[in-house]
């Protein structure tokens, strides 16, 4: 499992990540990672953010803890939540606290 943290989704931008819902494995493009502000930061606490990926079609899946792979952050479980489509496909968010 790879270290989870803002920048280094920021790096993933654009990239293709392999996510296993079931027995089927969908790709899904990093679109969007974005800090959220929270009143106060416990110190050595890293900073919570989302990370918003799109999978082609409208097919929406439930959400969950799926594994997932990229190139450059490897593999990692994360909880995915279907946020609805745009006009391209749909979208999941994970947060990460």
């Amino acid at each position: 499992m790879t270290k989870i943290n803002k920048s280094g989704f920021e790096s993933c931008l654009g990239q293709t990540f392999e996510i296993q819902f079931g027995d089927q494995a969908v790709d899904a493009e990093l679109i969007e990672v974005t800090g959220i502000k929270i009143d106060t930061t416990q110190q050595g606490r890293k900073a919570p953010f989302s990370a918003v990926f799109r999978t082609l079609g409208n097919n929406a899946y439930s959400q969950g803890t799926y594994p997932m792979k990229n190139k450059t952050l490897g593999e990692n479980a994360v909880f995915l939540v279907p946020i609805g489509p745009d006009e391209i496909g749909m979208r999941y968010e994970a947060i990460f606290t």
